[in-house]
């Protein structure tokens, strides 16, 4: 007897309830899921860095677990919007992550099918929402090294359907341009207008050079 864990739906639904304090990512660059000024209209909730692993390991096969996960909600104007986001180590994990989840579907009323131009590869599931016009979409996606969960409920399915794709697709954007710094970017967007490194800048830039340094952030 082949004993199922819960579906991604059902985790991602649990993440929009969540109001926990969250870690703040150094630069919003930095952030594996999209910031609120990325979603204008909705307003944010805070999800914590250990709900986001959580959430996101109970999709994820054994071997694939253990990466750096982060998670955000929001609400507003009749839309629900929950993402979840992991960083793996290669491009091929992501890719493996998103094929292990869509063969942990046991036939979703909706199905899943391919969604092309979202990230590298994208899938998506839609059911209904609980009245008779609401709109309910999740669609899983990979992104360089990252997978991610996108679900989003609206008041009509034209809206969801809509909606999803395009946080879908600005989500796998926020992905590649996060796993897709370097600690030198990071160091350099700290450069003041003067076009002066500060001693905190130099120092990280030493550290890059030479090694760690104590005390010293990178």
């Amino acid at each position: 007897m082949i004993r199922r864990g819960p579906t991604a739906a059902s985790v991602l639904a649990a993440v929009l309830a969540l109001s926990a304090n969250s870690a703040v990512a150094a630069s919003p660059a930095d952030s594996l899921v999209l910031n609120p000024d990325q979603v204008p209209g909705l307003r944010a909730g805070k999800v914590s860095t250990a709900v986001a692993g959580q959430t996101i390991a109970q999709v994820l096969p054994p071997s694939l677990r253990g990466g750096h996960a982060e998670a955000r909600a929001f609400t507003g104007q009749g839309v629900r919007l929950a993402i979840a986001a992991v960083s793996l180590k290669t491009q091929a994990g992501a890719r493996l992550a998103l094929r292990t989840w869509v063969r942990s579907k046991k036939r979703p009323p909706g199905g899943v099918r391919p969604l092309k131009g979202v990230g590298d590869a994208a899938v998506q599931i839609t059911s209904k929402g609980t009245g008779r016009t609401g709109g309910d979409v999740l669609i899983a996606l990979a992104s360089g090294s990252g997978f991610a969960l996108v679900r989003l409920t609206a008041a009509t399915p034209a809206d969801a359907q809509t909606l999803s794709r395009s946080y879908a697709q600005s989500e796998a954007a926020q992905l590649s341009t996060a796993l897709g710094r370097t600690a030198l970017d990071r160091v350099m967007e700290q450069l003041p207008p003067d076009g002066r490194p500060t001693a905190k800048m130099t120092l990280q830039l030493y550290a890059l050079l030479y090694g760690p340094l104590p005390g010293v952030a990178l």
